[in-house]
């Protein structure tokens, strides 16, 4: 809860976060004012007590960022069938097009792809993601991440954002159990007309469904590093991506990392939240499975404020409608950045 007075008695909003979030960033509030915060955990119907009342004062003005993340399921995949779904449909036109009308829906400012490499025959010869990107049109634009093996990207609107030259790249992440290192791509952003800077960062962590502990180490290595350049450079720090890791698991190595660096799940943070109930891995079922259970998350840096949780997807009463993009249904944040 957030109050004007010390005694907290004139209580002006109240805030709700699920799961184990340890960290929230509150928004709402007149800027430049000081408030007067506290906290307590319910489980159930019991509650704990209030913590110790804390001070500060609000940002002069925050910053909307819509941020999107999407797996794309790589070219490579087209005509095979995944998890005994149905069979992959090509990816150029089919899969791109029905993939472009989903983020043209929801308009996000920055899109953060995974498995964006394979390269599309007879459309230029381009990757996946540039194969995207150009069906998008309009003002979309492809960061450069560096490395011409991995399969990470970080795409922006031209007319919101500038790409700081020098600071953008992608992260080799410590090899898994079969010697093969993931990767994560990033993009220094700043917003147009001189605003204030913003990392993205898009990760994709080993798949191997019972190596915790080893997406756990690859999150450790990138939250260290990229931290160091979100101080580096004085930005704000959002991260999107392919996790391969969810409360389901005997153990959330990376949601275990992030939350020891005060950076939330979105989900766990945004008051409103929008089908929630369905899986963000899909597995290429015309109907699509719902139990609550994300793999791909967005996580919101210090002093990102989440208001909006979404996870999109088209469907015709329970079932998908046309042709599934992917095997993976994007997820998009509403985001406010200090100025």
């Amino acid at each position: 809860v957030a109050a004007t007075d010390p005694n907290l008695s004139d209580v002006v909003k109240t805030w709700t976060v699920r799961g184990n979030a340890h960290a929230f960033t509150p928004y709402g509030l007149s800027a430049g004012a000081q408030y007067y915060f506290r906290v307590r955990a319910i489980n159930g119907s019991a509650g704990s007590g209030w913590s110790a009342p804390a001070v500060t004062k609000v940002p002069a003005t925050t910053v909307p960022l819509r941020l999107m993340t999407y797996n794309l399921l790589a070219a490579v995949s087209d005509g095979t069938r995944r998890d005994g779904g149905e069979r992959v449909a090509d990816w150029a036109p089919d899969r791109r097009d029905a993939a472009a009308g989903l983020v043209r829906t929801a308009d996000p400012d920055v899109l953060v792809i995974q498995e964006g490499l394979s390269h599309i025959g007879g459309y230029g010869n381009i990757t996946q993601a540039a194969s995207l990107v150009k069906a998008l049109g309009g003002d979309w634009t492809l960061a450069d991440n560096g490395d011409s093996t991995s399969d990470t990207f970080v795409a922006y609107r031209r007319g919101r954002f500038t790409p700081v030259q020098g600071a953008g790249g992608t992260i080799t992440l410590p090899p898994d159990r079969r010697g093969v290192s993931w990767h994560a791509a990033y993009q220094l952003l700043q917003y147009a007309g001189g605003g204030p800077r913003v990392l993205v960062v898009s990760a994709h962590l080993l798949a191997d469904k019972a190596d915790d502990r080893g997406r756990q180490r690859e999150a450790v290595v990138l939250t260290e590093k990229v931290e160091a350049l979100a101080r580096q450079w004085d930005a704000a720090l959002v991260y999107g991506g392919d996790f391969n890791s969810h409360e389901r698991h005997a153990f959330d190595g990376p949601g275990v990392t992030l939350a020891q660096h005060r950076v939330p799940d979105a989900y766990d943070v945004a008051p409103t939240v929008v089908n929630g109930q369905y899986n963000s891995a899909n597995k290429y079922l015309r109907t699509p499975p719902k139990a609550s259970c994300h793999i791909d998350h967005i996580f919101a840096g210090p002093g990102v404020a989440v208001t909006r949780w979404q996870l999109l997807l088209r469907l015709s009463g329970s079932k998908f409608a046309g042709t599934i993009p992917s095997d993976h249904n994007p997820l998009v944040a509403d985001l406010l950045l200090p100025s």
